[in-house]
């Protein structure tokens, strides 16, 4: 019944998933809506480029998650963000054959757009999402485009940022095509899937345009040393650190966005101590103690974070960095949590 919205759900997961200068680990998230009651949202802590016709997704009944935000009580005293990721947990609907899971903390943001939404964390719009000068120059490409757009300041993803999300829309009186959220990502949203992917290469295209990117970003992997350790093999990220001065506390002073807190923060070291990542300045190289899948997650957060850190420099744009009690709130999630324990599930 829902066979071709599935299959668009994992063609366009897939595609995006597959590029680690759109997603990195867990991160980023989709969804496809199947008609006026259904959607499939990308399951929580799962890879884009992982999800199947019988995992990585979740389907939810997207209509009452949506009265939800509508109808909330805000006068209460409850814990909201717990509150609102049971309910749509709660308004899950079991498909025949597809595996447990467990719904993105985003799927309330993903119920107010239009049919297909691809939310990324790109590194062109975190670019512009994590530097001073970002939102200005958001206006000057897209304020007069054809797309409709919206800049929104951080908010923690999940309940809060729903709720504005929804205010917003209400306010423009119609639904943004393109949402930037300061120290966070991008939002992708259109009535039809070719619409939704040619707008989020129209925007990447458009940030690497006015920075003069021209440079492909390139492909990121790792390679088995030995059992349970694993090797930097992307030539970027090796060009990024070879020579340089970096430091632990550089790495742990420096946070623009919650994936980088949730799985770089005090887990990268330039002094040989224990910890996942360990980074060899003189010769670039990084070796992870870590499995293979979040081996691969580590480089690929690495490298996001070191091309957005050099191509602000180049083009003169002032990074801003999380505040401490934003960053504190990420880490003691239980959804992040969560997320980065399903980096050491097979």
């Amino acid at each position: 019944m829902y066979d071709r919205f599935i299959k668009e759900m994992i063609e366009m997961s897939c595609r995006v998933g597959q590029m680690p200068d759109y997603t990195q680990g867990g991160g980023g998230n989709t969804s496809v809506k199947f008609d006026d009651k259904l959607m499939a949202v990308k399951a929580s802590g799962c890879k884009l480029c992982d999800i199947t016709e019988k995992d990585g997704f979740v389907v939810v009944d997207y209509a009452k998650v949506r009265q939800y935000y509508k109808t909330v009580d805000l006068t209460e005293k409850r814990d909201f963000y717990k509150e609102s990721s049971q309910f749509v947990k709660d308004n899950m609907v079991k498909l025949e054959g597809l595996n447990e899971g467990r719904p993105s903390i985003e799927a309330g943001f993903h119920s107010l757009l239009e049919k297909y939404v691809i939310h990324t964390h790109s590194v062109y719009g975190n670019l512009l999402c994590c530097t001073k000068e970002g939102e200005s120059i958001a206006k000057e490409l897209f304020e007069n485009s054809q797309y409709r757009y919206l800049w929104l300041p951080y908010i923690a993803p999940g309940f809060y940022l729903t709720l504005e999300i929804q205010k917003q829309i209400e306010l423009m009186g119609c639904i943004p095509n393109i949402i930037f959220m300061g120290s966070h990502g991008v939002i992708i949203t259109a009535k039809t899937l070719d619409e939704a992917e040619k707008i989020n290469d129209y925007v990447s295209q458009s940030i690497r345009k006015k920075l003069n990117i021209t440079e492909l970003y390139g492909d990121v992997s790792v390679k088995m040393e030995s059992e349970g350790v694993y090797v930097s093999n992307t030539p970027r990220l090796i060009a990024y650190l070879k020579g340089k001065e970096y430091t632990d506390e550089w790495f742990d002073s420096n946070i623009l966005y919650p994936d980088q807190a949730a799985y770089l923060l005090g887990e990268v070291t330039t002094k040989n101590a224990e910890k996942k990542a360990r980074i060899d300045l003189s010769s670039g190289i990084t070796k992870y103690y870590v499995s293979y899948k979040e081996a691969l997650t580590l480089e690929e957060s690495i490298c996001a974070f070191l091309f957005i850190m050099d191509e602000a420099k180049k083009n003169n744009l002032e990074t801003y960095t999380m505040k401490d009690e934003d960053i504190a709130f990420i880490m003691g999630w239980e959804g992040e949590a969560y997320r980065k324990a399903m980096l050491n599930k097979k």
